[in-house]
């Protein structure tokens, strides 16, 4: 079993939104290059986020991971 960690954002370099088209429903997600850092590893990649969650995310800083 894997325990979650915090993933702290600390330094967001850019957001795009994009919407995915299935055959059910409209998917929005924000793809977003940002600096990561748990437990003192940081790195700096893109990483997609449902847009309904990203709000949340940016607002407190970190996610559950």
């Amino acid at each position: 079993m894997m325990n979650l960690l915090e993933i702290y954002i600390t330094d967001i370099t850019k957001e795009e939104e994009y919407g995915i088209d299935t055959v059910e429903d409209y998917i929005e997600i924000v793809i977003v290059e940002a600096t990561y850092s748990c437990y003192g590893n940081e790195k700096t990649e893109e990483r997609p986020f449902l847009k309904s969650e990203w709000a949340k995310i940016k607002k407190d800083g970190y996610y559950m991971g």
